[in-house]
């Protein structure tokens, strides 16, 4: 299984708009897509560099979500802990200047002017602005060797015939000027301004262009949270911004131009991949050396960098995008803290829903996997009140089927039993369709469980087939997976060994195409475990695919256990040979 992450270019856009002009001109299909345990989906493709002339690998990714400078950060936080490229790349669209840009246009910029930074003084906000260079090498490598108008004009004057007709059509309708569409288009140099601000006034560019930087061209809402992480991860890290001009953040604003300015984005990055940047010139990622990174440190500092500013929406955006990924590394202490930030956050700015969440999730059921059992209560408890009073009921049901699996844990299987009653009560009254659909598929999963606690073997079965149908139904495959390792052992309990064997087998290889460590090694130790001295070749070799794993995801203290199982089967085997 291919697990490298050493890769040339990581490229990230925002909307779906750009994501299919990107699969466009990278020539990427939904079969390129890489499993990652990660929030964020992946696609690998290639092509010739001229430059290097060699094939140069890249790995594209959107937000996801809305749009704004602390998604793309984020974002670009999280490739850079999941890949390791030599250059991260931002294509899409930005709003333009007049005089500064036309329609179309591509403005890859040599410096973003962060503008996302306030000052309260004297009864008003003001910016507290901030420029970013592009580095030094990169900078070098675009103006040594560029492509001439002539050449862009070529590749954009066969891909995009038929959007330009478009928008001469959508330009004549709203009678745009010469100077703001004219269907020739151009890559110009300069600047960017970058915000969390939505322009729908031209005049937001006036003072900017005037008193700060009469290069720049347009602005976005993503280069200065893109070009934030890429410093953080290295001080110079290679970055390359390409943006095209989809419109002029006035009240003409739309969607007509969208198509057109991000295809041309693409295109414009694409040549500069193929005929600018050496890739070999680019120092390798330290990270492919064999450091890791910092992404979770990293995050939580700019959550409690936000708390001490009092930015109470980001700090709950950061807790939302970072949870998950520290739930599934394990890193419960990190989860608490962050939890802790996103309820306080939360509680300041009147978010009852998102603290109830955080109560219940990143503090309650963490809290309780430390071993903090009244701590998690007293946080469940808290946040199932919250969730009531807004009418949650996703939150209301998570949180009684956590303090189900509790009180079964504990031996309280009456009490687990009330829990998920009352869960399965609110269950069909969430209102958001794949929550609801992921709570129905869990709650089959805690019945099955508590149904083996009490012995109910044959009911158990029944619930963990219905949940693989659910998850399967509903395209959650890691939820998924992890339903094979409890319905093999329940047919192992009634003496279905083969049946048990087979649920193994296909849970592990779900796992491992997902990348996911956790149930690809407790199949595969189920599997050692069933199995016997007869299949010792067999277990060896699965035990090395899993410890190759290890070693990929970085999870050393995974590597010295599965080391030791790896030498134990193998000494068996030997043994095994010998009296043979």
């Amino acid at each position: 299984m291919d697990r490298i992450r050493d890769i040339d270019v990581g490229v990230i856009t925002i909307v779906p708009t750009e994501i299919r002009a990107l699969f466009q001109t990278f020539g990427i299909s939904d079969q390129d897509r890489v499993p990652r345990d990660s929030p964020f989906d992946y696609w690998l493709t290639e092509f010739h560099c001229v430059k290097a002339n060699r094939r140069v690998t890249v790995v594209v990714t959107s937000v996801k979500r809305d749009a704004g400078n602390t998604e793309s950060g984020i974002c670009a936080s999280y490739f850079l802990q999941d890949w390791y490229p030599r250059l991260m790349c931002l294509v899409g669209t930005a709003a333009g200047i007049h005089g500064k840009a036309r329609i179309g246009d591509v403005v890859v910029p040599s410096k973003i002017q962060d503008r996302t930074l306030r000052v309260f003084r004297d009864g008003k906000f003001s910016t507290r602005g901030g420029s970013s260079h592009r580095p030094g090498l990169v900078e070098g490598m675009t103006k040594v060797r560029t492509f001439s108008a002539d050449e862009f004009k070529l590749e954009y004057g066969s891909a995009l015939t038929d959007d330009i007709s478009r928008a001469a059509s959508a330009a004549r309708e709203k009678r745009l000027a010469a100077d703001e569409f004219s269907g020739e288009l151009q890559v110009l140099d300069g600047s960017l301004t970058s915000d969390n601000v939505l322009i729908r006034d031209e005049a937001y560019f006036a003072g900017i262009v005037q008193e700060v930087d009469e290069k720049c061209r347009g602005g976005d809402m993503e280069s200065a949270g893109f070009v934030n992480a890429c410093q953080t991860e290295d001080s110079d890290f290679p970055w390359l911004i390409c943006r095209g001009i989809s419109d002029f953040g006035d009240d003409r604003k739309d969607d007509s131009f969208q198509l057109l300015a991000a295809k041309s984005a693409c295109i414009a990055l694409r040549m500069y991949l193929e005929k600018c940047i050496d890739m070999d010139r680019l120092p390798q990622n330290a990270k492919a050396k064999g450091t890791r990174g910092s992404l979770e440190y990293n995050l939580l500092d700019q959550a409690r960098e936000a708390f001490q500013a009092q930015r109470w929406e980001e700090v709950c955006r950061i807790g939302t995008v970072v949870s998950r990924l520290l739930w599934v590394s394990g890193q419960y202490h990190l989860r608490v803290e962050i939890g802790r930030l996103v309820a306080d956050a939360a509680g300041y700015s009147s978010d009852l829903r998102t603290r109830a969440k955080a109560l219940i999730d990143d503090l309650g059921w963490t809290n309780y996997m430390l071993g903090n059992s009244l701590e998690a209560r007293t946080n469940i408890g808290d946040g199932e009140r919250m969730a009531r009073e807004v009418n949650d009921y996703y939150s209301v049901a998570k949180a009684n089927r956590h303090m189900a699996s509790m009180a079964r844990q504990e031996g309280k299987l009456d009490e687990a039993s009330r829990f998920l009653r009352t869960a399965r009560t609110f269950a069909p009254s969430i209102d958001v369709g794949h929550e609801r659909i992921e709570m129905l598929g869990s709650l089959l999963v805690s019945e099955g469980k508590l149904m083996l606690a009490k012995g109910e073997t044959e009911q158990a079965v029944g619930r963990f087939e219905e949940a693989i149908g659910v998850f399967r139904d509903s395209g959650d495959r890691i939820r998924q997976s992890k339903v094979y390792a409890l319905l093999g052992k329940a047919f192992a309990q009634l003496g279905k060994t083969e049946d048990a064997l087979r649920l193994f087998y296909e849970g592990r290889k779900l796992a491992f195409s997902m990348g996911r460590f956790d149930e690809a090694a407790n199949d595969t130790s189920l599997l050692i475990e069933c199995l016997g001295e007869q299949h010792r070749a067999e277990e060896l070799s699965m035990a090395k695919e899993v410890l190759q794993l290890a070693r990929s995801e970085g999870l050393f203290a995974e590597v010295r256990k599965w080391k030791v199982v790896v030498d134990e089967l193998a000494a068996d085997k030997h043994e095994s040979v010998g009296r043979r």
